[in-house]
């Protein structure tokens, strides 16, 4: 498969079916090994077990949205313009930042769970924290550990934790 044909994968969000029938075609188009493998800005998630079967047959958890936080291509890390130029429509119709539509999303989970005791409020309360303090974040915290030399380290590391 030539270059250019890699980046012309659509994913069709017309139904689930569809949804993982187009992430297949990466893995049948030897783009990916496994369907777990693919990292794309916003992924639907099923409950339980990460598999497009697991998808096909219990529905959608909750949408992943990984352009919060980490962009591997930039020397920081992150790029402002991921919590700024990016809108995410809310129920209530409003088209929000991702970062202001996280804060929103995490208010309206804070009221909904109130009653599931602390530990449920103090997760909330840590993830809340990513969308308000950049140093909060994951790729702030690498990058400012590892310095400019931050992905191959991180690559080390990451290659030292699995064996």
């Amino acid at each position: 498969m030539d270059l250019d044909s890699q980046w012309n994968h659509i994913f069709d969000y017309s139904s689930l079916d569809a949804y993982a029938d187009s992430i297949m075609k990466y893995v049948n188009d030897g783009l990916i090994a496994y369907a777990s493998e693919l990292y794309y800005p916003i992924r639907l998630k099923p409950p339980g077990e990460n598999s497009l079967d697991s998808l096909r047959k219990n529905g959608v958890n909750h949408i992943e949205l990984r352009m919060v936080d980490l962009n591997p291509l930039t020397k920081a890390g992150l790029d402002v313009r991921d919590l700024k130029t990016v809108k995410i429509a809310i129920p209530n119709g409003e088209a929000l930042s991702v970062a202001d539509a996280g804060l929103e999303i995490i208010s309206w989970m804070k009221d909904f769970y109130k009653d599931f005791g602390t530990e449920v409020q103090e997760i909330l309360e840590f993830e809340e924290e990513k969308f308000l303090y950049p140093e909060k974040r994951y790729a702030w915290q690498i990058r400012k550990e590892y310095g400019e030399g931050f992905a191959k380290k991180g690559l080390k590391l990451s290659i030292n934790r699995t064996k």
